[in-house]
């Protein structure tokens, strides 16, 4: 009877080590997406009540007023900046790393407002 007990302790104890690796991964798995390093920066002509995010194309977005900071993602800026303007209206500056599009590409941007 030593034996048996043993025995189901210790496969209890190596089931209950595998659920909780489980549960472990699939928390780290199904975190939530975290805000990156800003890549872009918009303005927006009406400001935003309150804090708002969202996530528009593979570019997750921050607003507060009528401040905008985005991650990077994989479409052009024009397309970027077409997404937000669709999403929180129209934008008066719109900003990457490599600078601002030009006032041509914001009308164009802004038609998707």
């Amino acid at each position: 009877m030593t034996a048996l007990s043993t025995n189901l302790f210790r496969n209890t104890m190596i089931a209950t080590a595998a659920l909780l690796g489980t549960v472990g991964s699939f928390g780290l798995t199904a975190a939530p997406v975290r805000a990156a390093d800003a890549y872009y920066t918009a303005k927006l002509a009406t400001p935003v009540s309150g804090a708002q995010q969202a996530v528009l194309g593979d570019a997750l977005w921050s607003c507060a007023g009528d401040t905008c900071t985005g991650t990077r993602d994989t479409s052009r800026p024009q397309v970027t900046c077409e997404r937000l303007a669709g999403k929180f209206g129209e934008v008066t500056t719109f900003a990457t790393p490599k600078g601002e599009l030009e006032a041509d590409q914001l009308a164009k941007c802004n038609k998707k407002a």
